[in-house]
């Protein structure tokens, strides 16, 4: 029952909450003065009329009027009295039973016997008066205390009721006191809130009336004091922010003093400690007072910028003027848009956005005159870019031109260079058919590169010529935007190809000690290009010596030094398995001395992309036998000259 109860009062107490800010809010609504006859209702009315879409609203809520304080407070009265009356009452009056009951039981009297004794019949019921008199002759009668005492304390009883209930009459009439003069007060500041939020009216009421009874101070000296105190407030910040900036100053010097003095003095270690918290608690505190004083600042900025535009002051009359000025420009213009049935090109639209029109340029002859001048100034300014451009392209393809031509003279040497190799290739892929199998799969690769090659020569050759194609005039330069996968294809596929012509290279005897004797031509290749990479020039500013290189490209031939005679074999002849005839042997030493003296004899010894001519080379030989770093290398356990 009990929770059901705090049920029930938790919704009254929404209730009377609801109720009461319901008053509040319709006394404020008050404060614009605002009416709810349907009659009156429209926009064109001045301030303090409702338009036409809160007429509905305004007619649920009823008419706006003033509110007491006694009628706001009555929903809480109302809500205060109910839950006395069901959850409070009869406690009090069962708590003073209860203690009189104890203290009548103290004084010798048998409550419980007495209660006993009047449990049947009608007049069960023990009244407190009969108790306490009970209690007052039982004292008597027993000598507890006398009768002047009685009558002593009975008057002293009056007394002090009396004294109190008028004790409690001062504090009632100082309540009142006080909430009358709440009350004024609100009633003063409802009334100033009236005063000016409608003095405009109220001037011009006084002004025909001839009586005087705005309450002062008036809102403009209001805000002309509230005007000052703002400025007066910035200055004071600023003053207070360079009094903080040298009190920092003076606050560092004065830390660095302790510390000093504490690593000293241990003893000022607490000190510099209280120091230290004191001031980050006045930065603490000067912080937080200046964030309070730029808040005060922009409200009352607000406040000011708000009354100067809300009231009829020369800046608010000249905002609402312009303001009226662009609503009817607005409309203007609407009525003209609806009117009209041509439409702006995009063209139209880019010279407006040129140069748009104002106030004092509107569109008419001058600012045709002006549109020209700066269309033809943009047309020499995009003229000249673009012969800037067409020169930067010319010579961008007279480039591209000249590196086409190099390229084609690189390809044309290096298919010179290749011819022999293709010879060659063709000579192996003719010995392997009648090889086992193993031979003719190396046939067959041989076979698959040499086309792969082709595929290769064609492609770059047809890229070439796409390119000296786009750049032979416009028509054509759309092939340049598809050369570029074709590019990286062709890099991609030059290593691949040369990866694999290298591989080609592996000595095709199976002779064991010819084998160990002999050098790979893709080890000779590779230590080649290594050796070429690295050669710097020595002190002399020669490169590294060709008898360097001829040691370690040439080989030693099988069986040199050993004696006289060739080198003698130990392996039985190799045999064609399905004829039985003996296959000759190719010597990788004689192959690579016949290369050897093929290069210095073609001239391309140092360079295998770069013939030399005769002249070049013998001068060459000639430093190199004088060299002095070759010179030092000579020793005739070595026999350099052989």
């Amino acid at each position: 029952t009990t929770q059901l109860l705090w049920d029930i009062f938790l919704v009254k107490r929404l209730q009377a909450m609801q109720d009461y800010f319901s008053l509040c809010r319709k006394m404020a609504t008050s404060l614009t003065a605002t009416t709810y006859d349907s009659t009156t209702l429209s926009s064109g009315l001045p301030n303090g009329h409702l338009s036409p879409s809160h007429a509905g609203k305004a007619a649920r809520d009823g008419p706006t009027q003033l509110h007491n304080d006694d009628h706001l407070i009555k929903p809480i009265k109302r809500y205060i009295a109910d839950f006395v009356r069901q959850l409070v009452i009869g406690y009090p009056s069962l708590s003073l039973g209860y203690t009189l009951c104890t203290f009548i039981n103290a004084l010798g009297v048998d409550i419980v016997a007495e209660v006993n004794v009047k449990d049947i019949g009608a007049e069960s019921r023990v009244l407190l008066d009969d108790l306490a008199k009970l209690a007052v002759d039982h004292n008597l009668r027993n000598s507890s205390f006398t009768q002047p005492q009685l009558a002593q304390a009975s008057a002293l009883t009056s007394a002090h009721d009396i004294a109190w209930r008028k004790h409690d009459l001062v504090r009632r009439l100082d309540a009142n006191i006080s909430q009358c003069k709440a009350s004024v007060q609100r009633a003063q500041l409802q009334l100033a809130r009236y005063q000016w939020y409608h003095e405009d009216t109220l001037l011009q009421t006084v002004h025909h009336s001839g009586s005087s009874s705005l309450i002062a101070p008036s809102r403009a000296s209001v805000m002309s004091d509230l005007r000052k105190y703002v400025q007066t407030l910035v200055q004071l910040e600023s003053a207070v922010g360079s009094v903080q900036e040298r009190s920092t100053q003076l606050d560092g010097g004065i830390a660095q003093r302790l510390k000093w003095a504490a690593g000293a003095n241990p003893s000022l270690q607490t000190m510099l400690q209280d120091f230290e918290e004191a001031q980050n608690n006045r930065n603490t505190l000067l912080m937080n007072e200046s964030r309070h004083a730029s808040d005060i600042c922009k409200v009352c900025n607000a406040v000011l910028h708000f009354e100067a535009l809300r009231t009829r002051t020369p800046e608010a009359m000249q905002a609402d003027g312009t303001f009226l000025a662009l609503i009817r420009r607005c409309e203007e213009s609407s009525r003209l848009l609806e009117s009209c049935t041509s439409t702006v090109t995009d063209t139209e639209q880019a010279l407006i956005q040129m140069l748009p029109p104002s106030l004092e340029q509107p569109i008419g002859e001058p600012w045709f005159h002006t549109l020209h001048q700066l269309v033809m100034q943009e047309m020499s300014v995009q003229q000249s870019r673009a012969a800037e451009q067409e020169m930067g392209v010319e010579t961008t393809r007279e480039q591209l031109k000249s590196e086409v031509s190099s390229v084609k003279g690189i390809l044309t040497i290096h298919h010179k260079l290749l011819s022999d190799v293709k010879i060659m290739l063709k000579s192996m892929a003719k010995e392997d058919e009648s090889s086992d199998a193993d031979q003719q799969e190396e046939s067959s690769r041989i076979r698959q590169f040499m086309g792969g090659y082709r595929t290769y020569s064609e492609m770059f050759t047809s890229l070439l010529m796409n390119i000296l194609q786009g750049c032979s005039g416009e028509e054509s330069a759309s092939q340049l935007t598809q050369v570029g996968p074709t590019i990286t294809f062709l890099i991609d596929q030059t290593h691949k190809i040369y990866d694999e012509l290298v591989s080609f290279a592996t000595p095709l005897v199976t002779s064991k000690e010819t084998t160990e004797a002999q050098t790979p031509f893709a080890t000779v290749v590779t230590s080649q290009k290594r050796a070429d990479r690295n050669s710097s020039p020595g002190p002399s500013g020669r490169a590294v010596s060709l008898l360097q290189k001829d040691s370690r490209t040439s080989g030693t031939p099988p069986g040199f030094g050993k004696g006289p005679g060739t080198p003698k074999k130990t392996a039985s002849a190799i045999r064609d398995p399905r004829t039985g005839k003996a296959l000759q042997e190719r010597n990788s030493y004689a192959v690579s001395v016949w290369r050897r003296v093929k290069a210095k004899l073609d001239g391309r010894d140092i360079d295998a992309s770069r013939r030399m001519p005769i002249a070049e080379q013998v001068d060459l030989v000639i430093k190199e036998a004088a060299s002095t770093e070759n010179l030092a290398l000579l020793y005739e356990g070595w026999t350099p000259w052989v």
